[in-house]
């Protein structure tokens, strides 16, 4: 075998292996903890209602997109908590597309 070939074979040995893509409303591994837990409360919530019945319960102009309404949502969080639940309400509304 020749030094190019045994290198990229160290190297392909040396990669780490991609995690594995979530399950729908289970928290990306960036989320840990409590902050998991509160983007899979969001994204559940977030899945059962419109966007138009989240828009209006969190004082959003009806016709918002999606974004403008999770944000909404995530606001009246701790601010270390936010993106959890900016992230999770997100995709609970983009899962029902």
């Amino acid at each position: 075998m020749t030094q190019k070939k045994k290198r990229e074979k160290q190297h392909k040995q040396s990669e780490p292996s991609p995690e594995p893509e979530p399950e729908p409303g289970e928290a990306p591994s960036k989320f840990k903890g409590q902050k998991a837990v509160r983007y899979e409360s969001d994204y559940t919530v977030c899945s059962l209602f419109s966007p138009e019945q989240i828009a209006k319960e969190f004082g959003v102009p009806a016709g918002s997109d999606v974004v403008t309404i999770a944000e909404a949502a995530a606001e009246g969080y701790r601010p270390d908590f936010q993106q959890a639940a900016f992230e999770g309400c997100l995709d609970g509304m983009l899962s029902q597309e």
